[in-house]
């Protein structure tokens, strides 16, 4: 109700041409961010795997966070870290 609402209030304001574009970038985030919103998400951090908001529906890719803001991508796994084979008096394997 509240989005109909600023879409007639806002027709003609190409600042909200978004939200009359279904295909755009924007508009496609939008519906995105007001999802994950709903679904209990925090504004600036968010999942990052693929869903659907509708069963059957299409498959959401969300965007990536802001390595600046939040960090490395950290997938859970940690990379194993190999023993130092040319060590001072050891012989290299080969």
């Amino acid at each position: 109700m509240f989005e109909a609402m600023i879409m007639n209030r806002e027709i003609n304001n190409p600042m909200y041409r978004f939200l009359f574009e279904n295909q755009s970038p924007a508009h496609v985030y939008y519906r995105w961010k007001i999802y994950t919103i709903l679904q209990g998400e925090a504004p600036v951090k968010w999942k990052t795997e693929d869903f659907r908001m509708f069963k059957n529906g299409s498959l959401w890719h969300p965007p990536p966070l802001n390595p600046y803001l939040h960090g490395p991508y950290d997938d859970g796994e940690e990379e194993e870290v190999e023993e130092e084979a040319g060590k001072k008096g050891c012989l290299k394997e080969e």
